[in-house]
């Protein structure tokens, strides 16, 4: 289980918030209320972007229905590396 590095990023993470709150309620005598109503709040905006986030996808993905030159660059390459056929300008065959 502490191999997996999100794991361990997320426990160390943990662990130093709660050390800063700790020293910020101990040292600079901030009041505890203070801190839950920044948790709260803070709770609050992650959900809020989560659920802008879900909302806004479909319509990023509207706006960008438009292939640009980079998703065609399968269809360009595949293109250049056609030989022209029989009859079509640019053939090197004389006959």
């Amino acid at each position: 289980m502490l191999k997996n590095p999100q794991i361990r990023r997320f426990i160390s993470a943990s662990c130093f918030a709660g050390a800063f709150i700790w020293v910020a309620i101990t040292h600079f005598d901030v009041d505890p209320e203070v801190v839950w109503v920044l948790f709260l709040v803070s709770f609050v905006f992650v959900g809020a972007m989560i659920v802008l986030g879900l909302a806004g996808a479909p319509l990023v993905r509207l706006f960008n229905r438009k292939s640009t030159m980079l998703s065609r660059l399968d269809e360009l390459s595949d293109e250049a590396g056609k030989a022209p056929a029989d009859g079509e300008e640019g053939s090197d065959r004389s006959g």
